[in-house]
């Protein structure tokens, strides 16, 4: 992240896709190309044109959602561990390009995060709206902290006021998403199960 956080958006983004004819072919081809052509992509791709359109979703104590944040916790709820931390990975690209920062920061924030979350509810846990609700919570409540610490607690002055007034203020608006955003990619992932294992 040190590299390229002088970089401007522009350069970090041509950076970083310079690395991939780099990575790929150290990759199962079929593989990458299962995991970034899935329909939540295109789910995660409209959430984000939804959050960063101006005026849509209006600003509650001068602070606006993040619907990628529910998103990916609730996909990683029904994925297993490594398609779980792709799509963390790519909400966090999202967010990264969305909302002011270190560039990647979010892509492994979002990415640990979701793996984990999905390794506990694989083994302990069941997939259901109160599991939503406990990792939504908690994972959300998680990468809100870690935005405020590394991204403004040693940067700027005021951390506190920064803290009550606009973190915790994004925070609880981002949880009134959760449910909706919880059921939509509960349907998604029971829609595309039937297809996919059709395909085996």
């Amino acid at each position: 992240f040190f590299m390229i956080d002088g970089l401007s958006r522009y350069e970090a983004l041509h950076m970083l896709l310079g690395l991939v004819p780099n990575v790929l072919p150290g990759m199962p081809l079929g593989y990458v190309m299962a995991l970034f052509w899935r329909q939540e992509n295109g789910v995660l791709l409209v959430l984000f044109m939804l959050q960063e359109t101006p005026g849509l979703l209006p600003p509650l104590f001068g602070a606006r959602p993040v619907l990628l944040f529910p998103a990916v916790i609730t996909i990683a709820m029904f994925e297993t561990e490594i398609p779980a931390l792709a799509f963390g990975v790519v909400g966090g690209l999202f967010c990264d390009f969305g909302l002011s920062g270190t560039l990647g920061f979010h892509a492994l924030v979002l990415g640990v995060l979701c793996f984990f979350i999905s390794l506990l509810v694989r083994v302990y846990l069941q997939s259901n709206i109160a599991t939503a609700l406990l990792t939504g919570i908690v994972g959300i409540g998680l990468t809100v902290c870690l935005q405020w610490f590394f991204l403004y607690f040693f940067r700027y002055s005021h951390p506190s006021y920064a803290f009550t007034h606009h973190y915790l203020p994004k925070y609880l608006y981002t949880l009134l998403f959760l449910p909706l955003v919880y059921f939509l990619n509960r349907g998604l992932s029971q829609a595309l199960r039937p297809q996919e294992e059709s395909r085996l």
